[in-house]
């Protein structure tokens, strides 16, 4: 089971990096820790059906897309509909987890910026995106600059990644870094 509490995840061998892809998406606007033990369960299901020595991504090309909803409303995942094509299409997908932009994961229906740049923070050092979830985005309030409460459109986004990364270097962190300081300070983590 992926713990998201001790990212980054550097080192994760293509199973694990597969996993933690899925678990970006099922996270989007739900807890981490839940969401987590919610794979799990959808990944054990689903193996009785299709076959133990798989993959996450090789378990759902074998599914059809109606088995993917399946498993995973059986699992306890809500939005499972929406969450199940994503996951779906980001098997199918084929990209190279290692190597891909984050454009290349937008592309994907259900993938957006948030969850793009979550994905690729956490598992590439020196990635230079920022994350702006809820934390973040009240983080930058607290500096005085203008930030909405929820996720931004994709222009916003732009002009707040690069104050986040702007603070980053201020401080001499990585953006990975950053974004785990912000949580733990904003979480009631540290």
């Amino acid at each position: 089971m992926i713990d998201v509490t001790t990212v980054p995840f550097y080192h994760l061998n293509d199973y694990e990096l597969e996993e933690f892809a899925i678990l970006c998406v099922l996270v989007a606007g739900k807890n981490a820790t839940t969401c987590s033990k919610i794979l799990d369960k959808f990944l054990e299901n689903s193996r009785l059906w299709y076959g133990t020595t798989l993959s996450p991504f090789q378990l759902i090309r074998r599914m059809q897309l109606l088995d993917t909803e399946y498993f995973l409303k059986k699992s306890g995942m809500g939005c499972y509909t929406a969450k199940s094509r994503t996951i779906y299409d980001l098997a199918h997908e084929r990209l190279n987890l290692r190597t891909c932009p984050v454009e290349d994961l937008e592309k994907i229906r259900g993938i957006g910026p948030k969850t793009s740049r979550f994905f690729v923070v956490h598992t590439r050092p020196g990635a230079m995106h920022a994350i702006l979830d809820v934390h973040m985005l009240q983080h930058l309030r607290d500096m005085g600059i203008r930030a909405p409460k929820s996720t931004p459109t994709r222009g916003t986004y732009a002009r707040l990644e690069k104050a986040v990364l702007y603070f980053a270097k201020q401080k001499g962190l990585t953006p990975a870094e950053y974004d785990i300081a912000v949580w733990k300070l904003y979480s009631g983590r540290e």
